[in-house]
């Protein structure tokens, strides 16, 4: 590299007369010296740089969105879309897999879907859309119908929640044979859980049992089963865990012995009615 030095002193033509043909700067000169910076500026550029050389012919991003990624040793290229989540390691696929994700504000979920209505008990159940699906609205024409298990490409720890956008109760069976092993539902206490209109359950999906259980805490209320599959009863627990309100719309029924555990309360609104049998 060599730093740039005048060609010629142009200041010695200031001392000279008027007239005098060496007073003129002509051309020529002109020329030296830009060639001499043109020199100097070239020796001080690493003309082995090949990043820039690079990003100079690639040139402007050609669209909104596009990412500026390497494409092997020395090679950059613009991309968007499929091709670069592909070059950035998030795939093409709607699964994308986070390591220690923090959300920080409010989560949206989307992907909610309205099958059709439900007209008899259901195995294995796909609606169309379950593969993106966050909630499935479930609609049954009649009271009773069973959901067995869902089939929806199983993963560990997806979360689905089924919602009762309908005006009659259905049931999610608990280990029911009539579906396939892994879209089966193993529910608290091995009993069905009855999904009552404008309410919810939100299953996750253990992948080492390969069974879809209902996230967080359940009740242990539900039918009781018979080896042949029949409901045969319903079950409670004997004593209270904490306090309970049983609110002004609704009834309550206990069967046999029942112990309201000492420090918890149980309180009946005005209108409600609690029957020990």
């Amino acid at each position: 590299m060599s730093d740039y030095s005048r060609v010629h002193d142009f200041s010695v033509k200031d001392a000279l007369a008027t007239g005098n043909p060496s007073k003129q700067i002509v051309g020529s000169e002109v020329d030296d010296e830009l060639d001499a910076i043109v020199t100097a500026i070239l020796s001080k550029y690493d003309n082995t740089d090949a990043p820039l050389d690079t990003l100079v012919t690639l040139g402007d991003p050609a669209a909104d969105g596009e990412f500026l990624v390497a494409t092997g040793a020395g090679a950059l290229a613009w991309e968007t879309g499929a091709t670069a989540r592909t070059s950035i390691g998030l795939g093409t696929g709607d699964d994308v897999t986070f390591t220690g994700l923090t959300a920080t504000g409010e989560v949206t979920y989307s992907g909610v879907i309205s099958p059709t209505q439900i007209t008899a008990s259901v195995n294995d159940y796909a609606p169309t859309g379950i593969a993106a699906a966050a909630t499935i609205r479930v609609d049954a024409d009649a009271a009773g119908w069973n959901i067995t298990g869902l089939s929806a490409s199983q993963a560990e720890g997806r979360e689905i929640t089924i919602e009762n956008d309908g005006t009659v109760a259905f049931n999610l069976t608990d280990e029911d044979a009539l579906s396939t092993a892994a879209n089966r539902f193993a529910l608290p206490n091995s009993l069905d859980v009855a999904v009552e209109p404008e309410s919810s359950v939100t299953l996750k999906y253990d992948g080492t049992a390969t069974r879809w259980r209902i996230k967080g805490a359940a009740g242990s209320g539900g039918g009781a089963k018979d080896a042949g599959g029949n409901t045969i009863g319903f079950n409670h627990d004997q004593a209270t865990a904490g306090n309970y309100t049983l609110v002004a719309t609704e009834n309550m029924v206990t069967a046999g012995t029942f112990t309201i555990t000492s420090g918890d309360t149980v309180t009946i609104a005005s209108g409600a009615r609690w029957v020990i049998v």
